[in-house]
């Protein structure tokens, strides 16, 4: 019999549904470069409402909304945008503000709750009266923030950060690739957090389940620059409106999927929360998402062996478990990271907590 897998690496890692396939299937196209594709202008209609802009604009991921966004932003040399120094845009797209957007990205600390410090903020914009620096053009957020464990930052916080940068007259980016998970987790329709940023992207690949894409908004101005922009990196797409219904169907089920990972990255971390100790940490408080990290005070090589080690059973753990799991998480260096998904059910939560606590205690962690 083939093992039972809990893919807990990401919320990336989904597979459409036989229902979202047909809505895939049936979907109208037309050539969006021509922005023909009534079904793309559909999603794009959807989501500018929904995020409270006046545009929003169709891009095969994250990270191009991302960099759209600095190059919508910054249309003149020598200008630099703010980031916290665990931010994706940083991390992981390859600082492609600098390499093909010409854009210097000033960085400081993020805070373990995912926040930029105000004061630190604050001292590091640069209005353009000193010719010797770069002029801040653009504070970048990420809500909810991925490697600061799918923290939500408050409503409360954005706005002073938002009113922070209209007072310098800098713009406001939302990294939002997990927006929903942000809206669903504070219980507040997602226009109540964008309306303290001047941009916003989202993906549809994650929490949202579908296989790809996101959406770039902001104004009418803003998002014609970012159109442009965006045949210039290879983003048109033609008849992607198959794409596009998959977006607006993940978008209409989003409450109810996004609620139950919720659920289930808690009955994760409650399950788990026993496999604290001297080496291990393990904190269900700091859950407020979709994702969780367990951390290990061990080496890297040990970590990386313990990351192989779940993926294969032995016949001792066959007979005490009562099948054959298998768990896939990601290597974080020194932390495991699990993300629940839609493609997850409750027994899948239920073998993983199994499985990650028979081997930890195999390891003597």
């Amino acid at each position: 019999m083939a093992p039972t897998i809990v893919d807990l690496r990401s919320d990336t890692v989904t597979k459409p549904s036989q229902a979202m396939r047909e809505v895939i299937a049936n979907a109208e196209v037309g050539d969006d470069v021509l922005r023909e594709d009534p079904t793309i202008l559909a999603l794009e209609e959807k989501c500018a409402k929904l995020l409270g802009k006046e545009k929003a604009l169709f891009v095969p991921s994250g990270t191009m909304a991302n960099l759209l966004s600095t190059m919508s932003h910054c249309h003149e040399r020598g200008l630099e945008i703010i980031i916290g120094d665990q931010a994706h845009v940083g991390i992981y797209e390859q600082g492609n503000v600098a390499q093909i957007a010409g854009v210097f990205a000033r960085i400081i600390p993020n805070q373990k709750d995912g926040t930029l410090d105000l004061a630190t903020i604050a001292k590091t914009i640069s209005t353009g009266g000193d010719a010797h620096l770069c002029k801040t053009k653009v504070i970048y957020l990420e809500t909810t923030h991925n490697r600061c464990g799918g923290k939500i930052l408050p409503l409360d916080y954005l706005q002073k950060v938002y009113n922070l940068a209209q007072e310098n007259g800098i713009k406001v980016h939302i990294d939002g690739a997990r927006l929903m998970n942000a809206a669903v987790g504070l219980g507040v329709p997602a226009s109540e957090i964008t309306k303290y940023c001047d941009s916003v992207s989202l993906c549809f690949s994650k929490g949202i389940g579908a296989p790809v894409g996101s959406v770039l908004a902001g104004t009418e101005s803003f998002i014609t620059r970012a159109l442009r922009s965006r045949k210039a990196l290879g983003g048109g797409m033609r008849q992607a409106g198959i794409l596009a219904a998959a977006a607006i169907y993940g978008l209409d089920r989003v409450q109810e999927t996004i609620t139950r990972d919720h659920a289930h990255a808690k009955k994760l971390v409650n399950g788990l929360k026993n496999l604290s100790s001297s080496a291990v940490k393990v904190e269900p408080e700091e859950v407020q998402t979709n994702i969780m990290f367990i951390e290990i005070n061990k080496d890297i090589a040990f970590i990386s062996d313990l990351i192989k080690r779940l993926m294969t059973t032995t016949d001792d753990e066959v007979k005490e478990l009562g099948k054959e799991i298998h768990v896939r998480c990601a290597n974080m260096g020194q932390r495991i990271r699990l993300v629940t998904n839609w493609n997850l059910s409750e027994q899948d939560i239920d073998d993983a907590i199994k499985k990650l606590c028979y081997v930890f205690s195999e390891k003597n962690l």
